[in-house]
């Protein structure tokens, strides 16, 4: 609860912050469930959960920014046009980079569980 706190009052307003907590609210949500439920959940699904929820994080903020992009009368909170332009860009990259991660850190989970179990 501290964190939605801090989110809604200040932390949504940083730019890179923004992400970091927001992916930060989906892993807690891994790790409430893994304490409920008793069971414990492996590194690599750990590492796939994070990549996940940066991606889904970046998507989110890259979505509001091509919104924004359509309304040439909306304020734009990067300050000027070309901070706007590069944190797109930036976003993109990130975006870019968080998929891959997701996708290469799920491939591994799944192909090294099955050499686990045997």
């Amino acid at each position: 609860m501290g964190l939605q706190l801090f989110y809604s009052l200040s932390l949504k307003h940083i730019a890179i912050v923004d992400i970091l907590t927001l992916a930060t609210g989906y892993i807690i949500r891994v790790f409430a469930g893994e304490l409920i439920t008793g069971y414990h959940i492996s590194v690599w699904l750990l590492l796939t959960t994070v990549s996940l929820a940066l991606f889904l994080a970046v998507g989110k903020r890259r979505r509001e920014l091509t919104l924004i992009a359509q309304y040439s009368t909306a304020q734009i909170r990067c300050g000027s046009k070309i901070a706007f332009a590069l944190f797109r860009k930036t976003a993109d990259m990130y975006a870019a980079i968080f998929a891959t991660t997701a996708f290469i850190t799920y491939s591994l989970f799944t192909f090294l569980r099955q050499f686990t179990n045997q």
